[in-house]
């Protein structure tokens, strides 16, 4: 019995060239599917280890988008950087439900882009927008 494996690979850049003008790369389905399913655990991982954090009102965490992108795709559709920004707030205001001492989450985040443009876009819609 053999197996047979294609170890061509079709690369499909995303162009982000043009971001200033508005024109940013489609974001297909799978990978909606997958930073909905990154939100979820990060949320949950979050919620989980704040539990653990009695008596303090900090929790510092470090956190790595090893291929980060421009952060936004086309029809406003966030990316994993900002999928990560979001999903910090939304675990903050979980775990601080109910809670008469309030937990804050520090987050350091580590965005790494070698695309030069994806890389503008990136910082815009992070550094420059977001804070």
């Amino acid at each position: 019995m053999g197996v047979t494996v294609n170890a061509q690979v079709e690369s499909k850049a995303f162009n982000w060239k043009e971001w200033q003008k508005g024109i940013l790369p489609a974001l297909e389905p799978h990978s909606e599917k997958k930073l909905q399913l990154l939100r979820d655990y990060l949320v949950l991982y979050l919620k989980i280890l704040c539990q653990r954090n009695l008596g303090k009102t900090t929790f510092p965490i470090s956190i790595v988008d090893g291929f980060a992108g421009g952060a936004l795709y086309s029809g406003h559709k966030d990316g994993s950087p900002l999928v990560l920004l979001k999903a910090i707030e939304e675990a903050e205001f979980e775990v601080n439900r109910g809670r008469q001492i309030h937990i804050k989450i520090q987050p350091i985040f580590y965005f790494i882009e070698e695309n030069k443009y994806a890389f503008e876009c990136l910082n815009h819609c992070t550094v420059e927008t977001f804070f």
